[in-house]
């Protein structure tokens, strides 16, 4: 069982928001797409155990969908009567189910064959509010509103002013199709949701300092056989040794005499005494600390990234062993998993995770663990080494709609047909091809696609000359598909995934290019752009190839094979003003490509160098520039 579908109405980012989940599901996208509010909406219906946050069901105003919350108030200024916004939550589960979790859902299945069940969370105002306290509450805003507009204040004055009533809302869980009735709590226990949250303190969370500590809840869990009584026997033994020591009997003496003196008289005579450590189990707990690889040392002289898996180790190996015994399904949503580890520990960890996929796409009875049906994984990551391990069938992308300007999702392999053998072919050639470089594509806001490492090399340096600002604060990610396989990625980003695409491809004299181009020439988001010789690097050449931009192309060549003996005095000479591009491009720029696209890039980056960038890719640049804010900015960073 799993949940498939979970639907998100008016919560934060959110107003009208829906995903489709699988088993083990992968959640890519860039920084507040709202990756995180989805599993803090999930978390309002499903109950958890070791869950750091107290508070992840208490709900604030800051909690509601701002566009929500404005619309509302805006109604209210024009001296409507508007209904209160309600929040909702609404996760589907199906899939393979047990008897028993059958018998959990009984009651909240959807059709007659009882095969998705659906549990609802509403954050709504209560009756007896609505009944008795609205007329004022309204009341009282709309006299806000009059002395407001009377002293001729803005209406976005006004509309900040105007109070939102949360102490009216109360949260309640729905079971079934209609939101009636209150779900069977009892049954509802049996549904379990651990998140190990991306904003993470691993080294606290490992000491079982206190009651919140993740350490100590799992350990706390584990008393229920009385495991622990061997280490209180010892313990009495240890206060028993405590009370007969010598040294620590003289400290005793000496301080109840000093307090004999100092204390008031009603409380004379007081006696002290030392205790190692309360036998309750309580308090043996909140002395254990954890230790790694059998070294004596203290989790806070560990690094960030050891802390960090050892904390996953203790969630995961904890939930595996429970997820038969204590529920009949959890939900196990792991943040960011990367956080602080170098990259062959992230390789290591996202084998681990495959791991955990793999179990979930077999067939029963094909050696699955026995947890493998109560359990549900979700991942979320902005990292490419974990994203190029797992497979792309699990993988969903959380991005802003380019139409709606609105969070949205979607699976790169829904535009595939897997029954045809081009889509196989296309969908195993993108599972080798997108490595921990190339899988970026899936973080970018949005994205330019090239041919090879000279583009990727300067295009970025012509933005920079073009627009005196740095290619990043573009948004886009720019991606070398190392060849002419443009169609394999298209496929993935044609279709439902609304966002902006440019291609910049050689023209190579054949018609590939131009096929590609007559085939998006109409296309709402992919548009693409053919040099007008036969290679990039010629049309660099050739607007380049007289007065002041030769000098930057020869310079160029001469910084490429600064070792030889020619100089760039000599090239001036052998290379007229203008410049046969086909000539230097084939005498000392095809052989070595990268090499004078990494010079020339150098040489743009330089005060004073005068270059003129080739028409079109002037024009795929010039469609894209535009300001992106800060948050698109430090999402294109991570990615």
């Amino acid at each position: 069982m799993h949940i498939c579908k979970v639907k998100v109405e008016n919560y934060r980012n959110f107003d009208d928001f829906s995903m489709e989940l699988k088993p083990f599901t992968v959640i890519v996208g860039a920084n507040n797409v709202g990756k995180s509010n989805l599993l803090n909406a999930m978390r309002l219906v499903i109950n958890q155990d070791l869950s750091v946050n107290a508070s992840a069901k208490h709900l604030e105003t800051a909690d509601f969908n701002n566009e929500a919350v404005a619309e509302f108030k805006k109604k209210i200024l024009d001296g409507e009567d508007p209904k209160l916004p309600i929040i909702r939550v609404t996760v589907d589960l199906g899939g393979d189910m047990t008897e028993e979790q059958r018998r959990v859902l009984y009651d909240w299945f959807l059709d007659k064959e009882r095969t998705v069940a659906r549990i609802t969370f509403k954050f709504e105002p209560q009756g007896q509010w609505i009944v008795k306290d609205r007329s004022k509450w309204l009341q009282d805003q709309q006299e806000y509103i009059a002395q407001q507009k009377a002293i001729k204040s803005p209406d976005k004055k006004i509309l900040n002013g105007i109070y939102f009533p949360i102490e009216a809302y109360r949260s309640r869980l729905y079971g079934g199709k209609f939101e009636v009735s209150a779900l069977d709590y009892a049954m509802h226990a049996y549904l379990r949701m651990e998140v190990v949250e991306a904003l993470r303190d691993a080294k606290k969370e490992l000491l079982s300092e206190s009651e919140y500590k993740l350490l100590y809840k799992v350990l706390d869990q584990r008393r229920g056989d009385n495991g622990y009584k061997p280490i209180q026997d010892h313990l009495y033994d240890i206060q028993a040794l405590l009370d007969a020591s010598k040294p620590l009997g003289d400290v005793k003496a000496e301080v109840e005499k000093v307090l004999d003196e100092i204390n008031l008289s009603h409380d004379a005579g007081q006696k002290v005494g030392f205790s190692f450590i309360s036998p309750e189990t309580k308090e043996i707990l909140k002395r254990v600390g954890l230790q790694y690889s059998g070294i004596s040392s203290s989790i806070e002289r560990n690094g960030l990234g050891r802390n960090n898996v050892l904390y996953i180790s203790l969630i995961l190996s904890h939930l595996g062993s429970l997820a038969a015994k204590l529920c009949k399904f959890r939900l196990i949503s792991i943040e960011e998993p990367e956080a602080h580890l170098f990259p062959m520990l992230e390789d290591h960890l996202a084998e681990y995770l495959a791991s955990e996929e793999n179990s979930r796409e077999k067939e029963p009875g094909e050696g699955d663990r026995p947890s493998a049906l109560n359990e549900q994984v979700i991942v979320t990551s902005h990292s490419t080494h974990i994203v190029s391990r797992l497979s792309l069938s699990n993988l969903v992308v959380m991005y802003v709609n380019q139409k709606t300007g609105k969070p949205d999702t979607y699976w790169p392999l829904s535009n595939l047909d897997l029954k045809r053998k081009p889509d196989l072919v296309t969908r195993d050639y993108l599972a080798k091809y997108l490595n921990a470089t190339q899988s970026k594509l899936l973080f970018g806001r949005k994205l330019i696609l090239v041919e090879g490492i000279a583009e990727q090399l300067l295009i970025p340096a012509f933005y920079k000359k073009l627009y005196g600002k740095r290619f990043i604060k573009m948004g886009y990610s720019l991606v070398n598909v190392e060849g002419l396989s443009f169609r394999h990625f298209l496929k993935i980003v044609d279709g439902k995934y609304q966002i902006d695409c440019k291609v910049i491809t050689d023209k190579d004299n054949n018609e590939r290019a131009e096929n590609l181009s007559d085939d998006y020439k109409e296309h709402e988001t992919i548009s693409v752009h053919v040099s007008a010789t036969s290679t990039f690097e010629k049309d660099v050449i050739k607007a380049n190839a007289a007065g002041e931009y030769r000098k930057t192309i020869l310079q160029a060549v001469a910084d490429t094979y600064m070792n030889s003996e020619k100089k760039l005095e000599d090239l001036e000479k052998e290379y007229p003003d203008p410049i046969d591009e086909e000539s230097l491009y084939v005498d000392w720029v095809e052989k070595n490509k990268a090499e004078f696209a990494l010079s020339l890039s150098r040489l743009v980056a330089t005060d004073g160098c005068e270059l003129v960038v080739p028409a079109y890719i002037q024009t795929a640049l010039s469609e894209s520039n535009e300001e992106t804010d800060e948050e698109a900015i430090a999402s294109t960073i991570l990615a």
